[in-house]
C-alpha cells in the first residue's frame, strides 16, 4: 500500500489480493461469493470507502460505473449476474476469479490519510 500527493490531496493506491482454498468440493454460489466480498468491502467503510461506490470491472469505465456491486443490504443483483456471464465465458468449474473496485478518490474521503 502506498499513498502519494496529487494536487495537495493524498490518494491511496492499494491493491488487495485474496487467494484461498475452499474446504468443500464445489464453489460457493455466486451470491455467496459476493456476500463474502460485501463483508470485506463493509470493513472499508470506516476508511471512507462507502459500500455504494464499489463496482464490477467492465469493458469501459462508463459501463463499470453502471454496475454497482453492493448496496447497504448486500450484493446488488447485477454483481452475481456479471460473474455468471464471466464464468460461462471462461468455462471453468473448479475455480473462480473476480474483482471489484472502488471509485472513491476524492479529497472528501481521503483527506484524513497522511502525506508520504
Amino acid at each position: 500500500m502506498k499513498s502519494f500527493l496529487l494536487n495537495r490531496c493524498s490518494i491511496l493506491d492499494m491493491r488487495i489480493t485474496l487467494i484461498f482454498q475452499l474446504q468443500q468440493e464445489t464453489l460457493p454460489s455466486r451470491e455467496e461469493h459476493f456476500g463474502d466480498l460485501w463483508k470485506v468491502a463493509k470493513r472499508f467503510e470506516q476508511l471512507g470507502l462507502p459500500l455504494d461506490k464499489w463496482y464490477r470491472p467492465a469493458r469501459t469505465p462508463k459501463k463499470s460505473l453502471a454496475n454497482r456491486a453492493f448496496d447497504r443490504t448486500g450484493p446488488t443483483p447485477v454483481a452475481p449476474d456479471m460473474l455468471r456471464a464471466q464464468d460461462e465465458r471462461n468455462r471453468t468449474t473448479n475455480h473462480r476469479i473476480t474483482a471489484i473496485w472502488t471509485s472513491v478518490a476524492t479529497r472528501k474521503h481521503l483527506n484524513h490519510l497522511p502525506e508520504t
